[in-house]
């Protein structure tokens, strides 16, 4: 299987569209960080599919310079940043093929389970 690099840095407040060859390629996003010349504050890297919405990761220089991901992405998508900073996203690009079994999915990306209970105050 030929997997190459793929990398992309996202300026402050834009969106990168990333096409995908929806047959038989995937986009593996594994890694989001900021730049060497980072300045403080919150940057956001947002994923926008179709309608659905997600922020994945958010960063800052003060507490966290960079994120590992572990996304694969098989439909058009595309990445903005919210933040002050450049980001930098990198990640592999991939063919797919009739080897890779696709999983349907029906209903909402994320299930949250219902709380049961309300939560148990701290004990000192």
């Amino acid at each position: 299987m030929f997997v190459e690099f793929w990398g992309a840095a996202i300026p402050s407040k834009k969106k990168l569209h990333v096409e995908v060859n929806e047959r038989n390629e995937y986009v593996h996003v594994t890694q989001v960080a900021l730049p060497v010349d980072a300045v403080s504050g919150r940057n956001s890297l947002i994923l926008r599919r179709g309608d659905e919405v997600y922020v994945l990761c958010t960063l800052d220089l003060d507490k966290c310079a960079q994120a590992s991901l572990d996304l694969v992405v098989d439909v058009n998508f595309t990445l903005s940043n919210s933040g002050t900073n450049q980001l930098h996203v990198t990640g592999l690009r991939q063919p797919g093929g009739p080897n890779i079994e696709r999983i349907p999915v029906e209903g909402p990306a994320f299930i949250h389970p219902p709380m049961v209970g309300a939560p148990k105050a701290r004990q000192a």
